[in-house]
């Protein structure tokens, strides 16, 4: 089962050995709600809508692949995610 988020926010942005978890499906806060709480599936990610969003159109897009940064992701995959990203973009202005 993935671990939650630390109480401490800070740390969980500057540390690397919570990096490094994140990294691993056990440490990965999106693979325990795979694909259940996805609202929709695309190729390369999941896109999740929080019950209570910060703004209006306020969606993740997840890669399905474990990645702190996009371009780490190996093409193909790069590719399709931005791809994702852009169709959420243009989809999540109706919402």
């Amino acid at each position: 089962m993935g671990e939650s988020f630390p109480s401490d926010p800070v740390k969980a942005w500057t540390d690397p050995e919570t990096w490094a978890r994140r990294l691993t499906e056990d440490g990965c806060p999106f693979c325990p709600m795979e694909p259940f709480s996805a609202y929709v599936e695309l190729p390369a990610s999941w896109v999740l809508i929080p019950d209570k969003a910060v703004l209006p159109g306020y969606v993740l897009v997840v890669s399905k692949l474990h990645a702190i940064e996009p371009y780490e992701l190996p093409q193909p995959d790069r590719a399709q995610f931005w791809e994702d990203a852009m169709r959420t973009a243009a989809g999540s202005r109706r919402w």
